[in-house]
């Protein structure tokens, strides 16, 4: 495999496999990344802002690739499996938007009640 976008159907799925086993994305546990205003996901508002001010899914995709890119270059200055894990996150909810009847949301992953406590 060259990159993301060339992988195979199979190869998602192992993908996906894996990452259904490790069910902690590196969020999990962190409220703030996914409460925000008004009881609305941080994500939910950020996608939001994106589409009103007329970036289009592709933008928030692109988006999505610029964390992704991120969080996979800050490995050496931060706990690796963290940002592992965001990265990983990124590229989830990237494969998401592009293909959504192939990859569930990555939010799909945390617990159901998980950052919707009010804590």
């Amino acid at each position: 495999m060259s990159g993301i976008d060339d992988a195979t159907p199979e190869e998602w799925d192992r993908a996906a496999e894996r990452a259904r086993l490790e069910a902690d994305n590196g969020f999990k546990d962190v409220p703030h990344y996914y409460r925000g205003r008004d009881g609305k996901e941080a994500w939910d508002e950020m996608v939001e802002t994106m589409l009103a001010e007329g970036y289009g899914i592709e933008g928030v995709i692109a988006g999505c690739r610029l964390i992704e890119l991120k969080y996979g270059r800050r490995q050496g200055k931060a706990d690796p499996t963290e940002e592992s894990r965001k990265a990983l996150w990124y590229r989830m909810m990237r494969m998401h938007l592009k293909y959504p009847a192939l990859f569930p949301d990555p939010r799909a992953y945390r617990g159901p009640d998980a950052g919707r406590s009010g804590e």
